[in-house]
């Protein structure tokens, strides 16, 4: 918020910013703010408010509205706009979700290394899996992602999926498509190209429906993707997720490691130098090959 450039929009309503004291029955307002995979990102640390007895209300994107109800319990979680204006009187404090780390995560040591914090619809989870299941055939069910739409970072981090051949070679994976957006033509010409199996599910949009894609992700055995929403959604349902990295990548992954603080099971595979991904793809594809047969 001290940046010239920024493009979050501020949603403070004039309230007193909160000052991190976690007071038992507090009234406070935290509010989303960047994208989606931000957004589930720092609402890991709402745990920490709902323990100490404070009494909070959440604003954030529409699509994650559903998703955080269910996830944390006896929040009240409102699509942005929504909060009628003689209500922001009711309120002690806001606070902005991209903010709480400054009270909340100062050291790596303050995370937690329990649970998932978010939780996927049972029903659609299961009906997902089991058509999954059946078009496996007793092969792992693999979910794969490769592209970001961030206008700053995206190509940076993305990985067209006809530069996967390594990994979509193996013929012990049924690979499901995590990947918002009409993928259609690009999925079928990379299957032509490899052969690989990748299942484009028409029942579930990524993109606006976060419910669907929760229970889709929460479906599969393993997640393998370039840093998107996919990955947020797959490490705060404590999914097994393989993340491919730039050699400069976005400050959530550090710059050096296989694992971070945010998501216990998520592992990094990082680019030696800037633009080369073939390394990388040969050691996920050697890793999903040994995960598979487990080595």
């Amino acid at each position: 918020w001290l940046v010239d450039d920024v493009n979050s929009v501020t949603r403070s309503h004039g309230l007193p910013a909160w000052n991190g004291s976690l007071t038992a029955g507090l009234r406070l307002l935290v509010w989303g703010e960047q994208g989606l995979g931000d957004q589930i990102l720092f609402s890991e640390q709402l745990v920490d408010i709902i323990s100490g007895g404070i009494t909070l209300r959440l604003e954030v994107d529409r699509r994650l509205v559903l998703l955080f109800e269910r996830s944390f319990q006896g929040v009240s979680v409102l699509e942005y706009d929504s909060i009628p204006p003689e209500e922001f009187s009711s309120f002690d404090a806001q606070i902005a979700l991209g903010s709480l780390g400054q009270f909340l995560r100062r050291s790596s040591e303050s995370f937690p290394k329990s649970k998932p914090y978010l939780m996927a619809d049972t029903e659609q989870t299961d009906r997902l899996r089991q058509k999954y299941l059946e078009r496996a055939a007793g092969r792992a069910i693999v979910g794969v992602a490769w592209h970001s739409i961030n206008p700053r970072s995206g190509l940076d981090k993305s990985l067209p999926l006809d530069q996967w051949k390594t990994i979509l070679s193996n013929r012990n994976a049924l690979f499901v498509s995590l990947q918002y957006g009409d993928v259609r033509n690009v999925v079928a010409e990379v299957s032509q190209l490899t052969g690989a199996d990748i299942l484009i599910d028409e029942d579930v949009d990524p993109f606006s429906d976060f419910d669907a894609a929760a229970a889709q992700v929460a479906a599969t055995d393993l997640v393998i993707s370039t840093s998107n929403t996919a990955v947020h959604l797959a490490g705060a349902l404590g999914k097994k997720v393989w993340l491919m990295v730039p050699a400069i990548p976005e400050w959530r992954w550090g710059l050096e490691g296989a694992s971070v603080p945010w998501y216990p099971r998520l592992t990094l595979f990082r680019q030696e130098k800037r633009g080369e991904w073939s390394p990388v793809l040969a050691q996920v594809s050697a890793a999903l090959t040994n995960w598979i047969s487990g080595d």
